[in-house]
């Protein structure tokens, strides 16, 4: 995997800082670290994947102020299937347009249904 080596700053590793700006940067970074053996190690061990997120106070916070999210997060299919599409990008961009579309269409029905409520009744 080159110079991933481990996760975190220091004796010349990645900061998770410069690991993201990696990933933005790079698409196929993300699928080469979810490659690595030690990800993989820490993704087939849901309790320490839980652990890690309620260490980061952000995503900690997060989970507070959302249950949702909260339980998309401690659900292990849901982590599997994230995990998945990180390593495959075309799978990643198949669900994005997924996503682009639900929005769309929960959009279009928000602003029927303001046209619907605003129309003048006929008594």
């Amino acid at each position: 995997m080159g110079g991933m080596g481990g996760m975190g700053g220091g004796m010349g590793m990645p900061s998770m800082a410069e690991m993201q700006q990696q990933m933005m940067n790079n698409p196929e970074f993300m699928s080469q670290m979810m490659e690595n053996p030690m990800v993989q190690s820490m993704l087939n061990n849901p309790e320490l994947m839980r652990q890690m997120m309620q260490s980061n106070p952000a995503l900690r916070q997060m989970t507070e102020q959302n249950p949702d999210l909260a339980h998309v997060l401690n659900d292990p299919s849901m982590m599997r299937q994230a995990m998945e599409m990180m390593r495959n990008p075309e799978l990643m961009r198949e669900q994005m347009r997924g996503v682009d579309r639900a929005m769309a269409n929960i959009e279009t029905h928000r602003n029927a249904s303001r046209a619907a409520s605003s129309a003048p009744c006929d008594e």
